[in-house]
């Protein structure tokens, strides 16, 4: 890649503009049917300053708690990484991101590949870290609702068989790949150094971090939930809040509505249980994410332009590892 031109952080339109489409017809078929004086009767009936504790902390411990994760991952993998720089690139990042999820993401990839001299594989293998590590706090989460939920949902014992499995092949190759000589060129790329190389320690480190932070997300949730008039079940809310986080940075949404407000409809029968919960969930998911999106964008103008300005000034090449 020396030398090389990249379009990671650059607008590609097929890729960037999809999910606005997506998102729209998502929203409108949701939204279709809906007895709209009891989804404004919901909105007007929210306690705003608890709603706002639960919103607003939420959109802060976003930024702070997944970029002090990033500085742990990346710090594990690739010595002389400061905190401070990862704190500026991803608050950067969600500008682009509050928009154009993919965008953002991109953005972040370009300012370590770029700036911080990091080879794209190395920095895709430290993604992948922590994407194997959050796979595993979604099966404790889909565990711990398969615990405590007397009647959950049957999909929810697929769904943690699937997740098990999917984990424990991962692990496996990644520790036994070069053993075994499949793919061996994968196995030994840097791709895959992050898991072949990490310890119990880091595994087990990174893994309770991103335990607490879905712990945290939890808690928010149930804040601005009640802020609403909802108290659900511990175990469905952490279902619940895991699928809103995911989907909002999926390309089935587009300024954070859209895969969200789907999961906030699909899982109403049993977080808003009693008067109008579908509208009642509707209401909620557009609430929150319209704070989700605001606190993204306030987060990213503070640190956008000092990065932009390092990433794209004219005299910069980008050179790897």
């Amino acid at each position: 890649m020396n030398g090389d031109k990249t379009n990671l952080g650059g607008f590609r339109p097929r890729r960037d503009l999809l999910p606005f489409l997506i998102a729209a017809t998502i929203l409108f078929l949701i939204a279709r049917g809906k007895d709209w004086e009891a989804v404004t009767a919901a909105l007007a009936g929210v306690n705003l300053p608890l709603f706002l504790v639960g919103a607003g902390g939420y959109v802060l411990c976003y930024y702070l708690v997944t970029a002090f994760c990033y500085g742990l991952a990346y710090g594990f993998f690739v010595p002389g990484i400061r905190l401070r720089k990862l704190y500026t690139a991803f608050g950067a990042s969600l500008l682009p991101q509050a928009v154009f999820p993919s965008l953002g993401q991109g953005l972040f990839l370009l300012y370590m590949v770029k700036k911080q001299r990091v080879s794209l594989f190395k920095a895709l293998g430290v993604h992948v870290f922590i994407m194997v590590n959050d796979l595993g706090v979604m099966a404790a989460v889909v565990g711990l609702a398969l615990f405590l939920l007397p009647e959950p949902p049957k999909i929810f014992i697929l769904w943690f068989g699937l997740l098990a499995l999917g984990l424990a092949l991962t692990l496996i190759y990644a520790r036994l790949g070069g053993r075994l000589l499949l793919f061996p060129r994968l196995h030994a790329s840097n791709f895959m150094l992050a898991l072949r190389t990490g310890s119990a320690r880091q595994f087990g480190g990174f893994f309770a971090a991103r335990l607490g932070w879905q712990a945290m997300q939890i808690f928010f949730h149930s804040l601005a939930l009640a802020a609403i008039g909802i108290t659900a079940p511990l175990g469905m809310t952490g279902v619940l809040v895991l699928l809103m986080s995911l989907t909002s940075v999926l390309p089935i949404a587009a300024l954070g509505f859209g895969g969200p407000n789907l999961v906030a409809e699909f899982f109403a029968p049993w977080v808003a249980a009693g008067k109008s919960p579908s509208e009642t969930a509707f209401a909620y998911g557009l609430l929150f994410q319209t704070v989700f999106l605001a606190g993204r964008l306030v987060i990213g103008i503070i640190f956008a332009l000092p990065i932009w300005r390092e990433i794209f000034r004219p005299d910069a090449s980008l050179q790897s590892k």
